[in-house]
């Protein structure tokens, strides 16, 4: 199904702001034919930024809680980031 995708949750991370566990997380994405979501850990916007810069290889979005209720986190700051970054590569 098109609207398919796996969600790879990191219990030990979940709520810690730690960082995601990029590795297992891309090992996934290199696996599976669908896109896969980051979960776990996301503790800063730089979190977010480099879960984006693998789109490429399946990364397709990140699940973030606490890292905003605590304000480590922007989101309005965080979306005007991705969106530059998605200018960017589609004009290249």
């Amino acid at each position: 199904p098109e609207n398919m995708a796996k969600v790879l949750g990191s219990f030990a991370r979940d709520g810690m702001l730690s960082g995601p566990n990029l590795e297992s997380t891309l090992a996934l994405a290199d696996a599976l034919t669908i896109p896969v979501i980051v979960s776990g850990g996301v503790g800063s916007e730089q979190d977010v930024l480099d879960a984006a810069g693998f789109a490429h290889r399946g990364i397709a979005g990140v699940i973030v809680g606490r890292a905003l209720y605590t304000g480590a986190l922007q989101l309005e700051s965080t979306l005007a980031k991705l969106a530059a970054l998605s200018e960017a590569a589609a004009c290249c």
